[in-house]
């Protein structure tokens, strides 16, 4: 059966013939177009589902109406349900350290001006978040990416990040070219212990791709699913850390930061659906604000 048969049926049983349902659609529609649809409903069916003059229903239009009232009646209801929930309830993606230590304080924003504000938050690698996004099961993705964004891609970017080591003060290195000369002294393999994040990470990744194309072997000691964990390591002597410097995020005491010289930063970014959701683009302006008070502190 056309649904569409069966809406206008809905209609005209509900207001008591084909004169008034015209009157009181939700949608313009003229009489003889409702009249021909319903009887091609007719037809199809086999039945006669209602006498024109006076208007009442028949044993087989009483059967039906018994069977779509339900459906048409509840349709704005559904609908009016359906904005609710999308107007607040945002689904996010993101890595570990995105989800911990840049998504609070804008989610606590957020939420000062959608107070009913229900969130769903994945920890995820890049190549799940877009995959999620893409498949709909996110609004929004914060991830890392190598480059510029594609421009196929809707969102915007956030922050540079620059990619090196987190070390201790105490082990004397002061910059990179200090790990390349240690490197060329054990034919090329770095021996000190290494913290990262997992290798399908992208900053993972990425740092070791770098280190092959310079001809340098660094195997990851320890694996970690934060910056945070990763940070704690450190400080307890236990190796240093690949890390993503991001601006007005302070390393702290007795550690330092060595940026791998000569390589490109990376890209914090948040990408949404096509077309976004109100909530999702509400979300950007508090993380692009947040980018640019992180940028004017570094400048500071």
């Amino acid at each position: 059966m056309n649904v569409h048969h069966l809406e206008l049926f809905y209609h005209v049983a509900r207001c008591g013939g084909i004169t008034a349902a015209a009157r009181s659609m939700p949608y313009p529609i003229q009489q003889p177009a409702i009249s021909s649809q319903l009887i091609a409903l007719e037809q199809e069916l086999g039945v006669t589902l209602f006498h024109r003059r006076p208007f009442s229903l028949t044993r087989a239009g009483e059967n039906l109406w018994r069977f779509v009232e339900p459906f048409f009646r509840r349709l704005s209801d559904i609908a009016s349900e359906i904005r609710e929930e999308a107007s607040t309830h945002l689904r996010i993606a993101a890595f570990g350290t995105v989800l911990q230590d840049y998504l609070p304080p804008l989610l606590d924003r957020l939420r000062g001006r959608v107070p009913s504000l229900r969130l769903t938050l994945s920890d995820t690698n890049a190549s799940e978040s877009f995959a999620l996004l893409e498949r709909n099961e996110v609004d929004l993705v914060f991830s890392v990416l190598v480059g510029p964004m594609p421009k196929s891609l809707p969102g915007e970017e956030l922050l540079d990040l620059r990619v090196g080591l987190i070390v201790p003060e105490s082990w004397g290195w002061s910059s990179w070219a200090d790990v390349v000369k240690e490197a060329r002294g054990s034919q090329g393999r770095i021996r000190r212990p290494l913290i990262t994040l997992p290798p399908d990470e992208i900053p993972s990744a990425i740092f070791q791709q770098e280190l092959a194309k310079r001809g340098l072997i660094w195997s990851s000691n320890i694996v970690v699913a934060t910056y945070q964990t990763l940070l704690t390591y450190v400080r307890m002597g236990f190796g240093c850390g690949m890390h993503l410097e991001a601006p007005g995020y302070p390393i702290g005491g007795g550690l330092k930061f060595l940026p791998v010289t000569g390589m490109v930063p990376l890209h914090l970014v948040a990408a949404y659906g096509n077309p976004p959701t109100p909530l999702a683009l509400e979300m950007v302006v508090e993380a692009r604000v947040r980018a640019a008070a992180l940028r004017d502190t570094t400048l500071e």
